[in-house]
C-alpha cells in the first residue's frame, strides 16, 4: 500500500513539474543585451507575440561593471530610453527633459527601468483621436501589426556631455 502511495504521489510531482516546465517555456521574455566598456544594458518583453487588447510589458536594465566602485553619469530626464515602430504610421519616441541631472550608478547593481509612455500629437493629426486615447491609457496597448522596440541610452561621463555612451538594443514583437 505505502509502494502504491509513493508510487502516485512521484507520478503526481513529475507530472506538475512537467507543468510548471512546460508553463515557464511558454512565457519566456523576448530579450536581447548590448554592452559598451564598463555598461551592460538588456532590453525586455514578457512575450514575443500579444494579442491586440492584451497590455504589453517592456522594461530594461543597465549595469556599471567598471573598476570603480560608483560611478557618475550625467543624463536630461531619463538615461535610457524607448522608442516603438511598425515601420509605418506608428511611430513613438519619447520626449527628451533638457535640465541636466545625474545619477550614481554602484557597481554591479542593476537598474531596472520600465517603459512609461512618453509623447504627443498635434490636434490637427488625422489620428489625433487614436493618439490622444494612446496616451490617456497608462498601459501600453498597440494595434495589430509588428513592433521594433528600440532602447538607447543617453547620457554622459562628464557633466558637459563630452563623454557619451551611446547603446541601443533592439526587439521584436506582434501584436496578432
Amino acid at each position: 500500500m505505502l509502494k502504491t502511495i509513493l508510487k502516485v504521489l512521484l507520478i503526481f510531482l513529475i507530472t506538475i513539474s512537467f507543468i510548471g516546465c512546460q508553463k515557464s517555456a511558454d512565457s519566456i521574455n523576448n530579450s536581447v543585451s548590448c554592452n559598451k566598456g564598463d555598461f551592460e544594458m538588456s532590453l525586455f518583453s514578457d512575450k514575443k507575440s500579444y494579442k491586440v487588447n492584451e497590455k504589453i510589458s517592456l522594461w530594461a536594465t543597465l549595469k556599471y561593471v567598471g573598476d570603480n566602485d560608483t560611478l557618475t553619469i550625467w543624463h536630461g530626464g531619463e538615461y535610457m530610453f524607448f522608442s516603438i515602430t511598425n515601420g509605418k504610421d506608428f511611430n513613438v519616441d519619447p520626449v527628451t527633459i533638457l535640465p541636466l541631472l545625474s545619477t550614481t550608478l554602484d557597481k554591479n547593481k542593476l537598474y531596472h527601468h520600465d517603459y512609461q509612455k512618453s509623447g504627443g500629437w498635434s490636434a490637427d493629426d488625422p489620428d489625433a483621436d487614436f493618439w490622444e486615447k494612446f496616451f490617456n491609457e497608462e498601459d501600453l496597448f498597440l494595434p495589430r501589426d509588428e513592433y521594433t522596440i528600440t532602447l538607447n541610452s543617453d547620457f554622459s561621463l562628464s557633466s558637459n556631455m563630452q563623454s557619451k555612451i551611446n547603446l541601443t538594443c533592439t526587439i521584436k514583437i506582434r501584436v496578432i
